[in-house]
């Protein structure tokens, strides 16, 4: 099981997720807040976009050091067999060969999948929380109108 740490600078409003894997591979998310956004600073929301970019990093990751260069040396195999002279296209080999080498495309287009999905995710994460901020914003404001107004009407 991966192992999950994070850090919190409040003053400059930088969260860090660090994801340590079985093999012992560190990944590493940041996340930054904005400067016009500090005023909402939130250990929470750095933290999450962190997580969400280190998984981004260990899947990116699982996608370059193993699905793509296991996938890389099924094919090359499978060139050198199909150019023996004893290649038996219907042989057992051939077949489970095959098989193999679908199975890691799958998993690449899977991979590849989650990375773009893990990206979007990110991106309407921070869409969202700044439709929130602005929400909350111009509530302030129209209370400290309000509040202004009421202070004047007396």
């Amino acid at each position: 099981m991966a192992r999950y740490s994070y850090e919190y600078d409040k003053e400059n409003g930088v969260s860090t997720c660090i994801i340590t894997n079985k093999q012992g591979k560190v990944f590493v998310g940041m996340a930054q807040c904005h400067p016009d956004d500090m005023d909402m600073n939130s250990e929470y929301t750095g933290s999450s976009i962190a997580e969400m970019r280190a998984e981004r990093a260990a899947l990116r990751d699982m996608r370059d050091n193993e699905i793509i260069p296991e996938l890389r040396a099924l094919k090359e195999l499978y060139g050198s067999m199909k150019h023996s002279k004893q290649f038996n296209p219907k042989s057992y080999e051939n077949i489970m060969l095959q098989r193999m080498i679908r199975q890691k495309e799958t998993e690449l287009q899977d991979i590849r999948l989650l990375v773009s999905r893990q990206n979007q995710a990110i991106r309407e994460f921070i869409f969202e929380k700044e439709k929130c901020y602005q929400g909350i914003r111009r509530h302030r404001a129209e209370a400290a109108q309000e509040q202004g107004q009421n202070k004047t009407n007396k």
